[in-house]
């Protein structure tokens, strides 16, 4: 039966893929962002996954993208086109999504950002800051009313964790896990600190400056992406952990526009 939804959210690091049916992720998976990759070749990634779920091509009845790769997004549109048999929908900021904004031309605000605003509001329904944990770290505030007030984008914990592994030769690249004590007795440990507390702090510093500047009142706090969980463990203000924010998001999308 033709009605499976199929999503995809390119990121710079990861391309991040999920099957809906009937608002339930069936499965998703993550991969690694490939920029010199044909339509051909991204075909035969996806068809393989979409075959480890015992999940026929034929059921997609739409796709939609998020991308802040703009090399990538006509090789995936040509993907489709070529071998499926369904709705493709690219999220930009011409999409009417029920977002209110502050400034006249917010052409510039990525799709990233869009989605997670809009899925935010819509499975929460209240004030939502949320901190997505990727290449780079956005942190975003969406009010109830669909008021999207902004974001702060900072270095990703992984990005600036491996230039200081390049520029500083005696450092090992070491396993990012979470650090036992604040302080370190050993250089990895100290690394360790460093890097993930002090990625959580970042995190509470600017989710407690942006409840005082704002005001809203009632918020949740959430953290996404692939290394959210680790992050969060040493953050006091995060609140929640959705894996699947930005998916969820591209579904609702797609069940709006059916």
């Amino acid at each position: 039966m033709k009605n499976r939804i199929i999503v995809i959210d390119i990121g710079n690091t990861n391309l991040v893929i999920g099957v809906y049916d009937k608002g339930q992720l069936l499965s998703s998976w993550r991969i690694h962002t490939d920029k010199n990759r044909t339509e051909d070749e991204y075909f035969v990634v996806l068809s393989a996954l979409l075959l480890s779920i015992k999940e026929e091509i034929e059921n997609i009845a739409i796709a939609v993208l998020s991308s802040v790769v703009p090399q990538l997004n006509r090789v995936i549109r040509k993907m489709f086109e070529k071998y499926f048999n369904c709705k493709f929908v690219q999220v930009n900021s011409e999409m009417d999504l029920n977002l209110k904004f502050l400034i006249p031309d917010y052409s510039h605000i990525g799709a990233d950002l869009l989605v997670n605003a809009y899925s935010s509001i819509n499975k929460y329904k209240t004030n939502t800051i949320v901190c997505d944990l990727g290449t780079a770290t956005t942190i975003q505030l969406t009010g109830k009313d669909g008021t999207f007030y902004g974001a702060s984008i900072i270095p990703g914990v992984k990005s600036s964790s491996n230039l200081l592994f390049e520029k500083a030769s005696q450092l090992a690249d070491i396993k990012l896990e979470r650090p036992r004590k604040i302080l370190g007795l050993s250089t990895k440990d100290a690394l360790l600190s460093g890097i993930i507390n002090g990625h959580a702090f970042i995190l509470d510093g600017f989710i407690r400056k942006i409840k005082e500047e704002y005001n809203l009142k009632e918020y949740k706090t959430i953290a996404t992406g692939g290394i959210a969980k680790l992050i969060c463990s040493c953050s006091q203000e995060v609140e929640i952990i959705d894996d699947s924010l930005i998916l969820d998001g591209l579904n609702l999308i797609a069940k709006n526009i059916k």
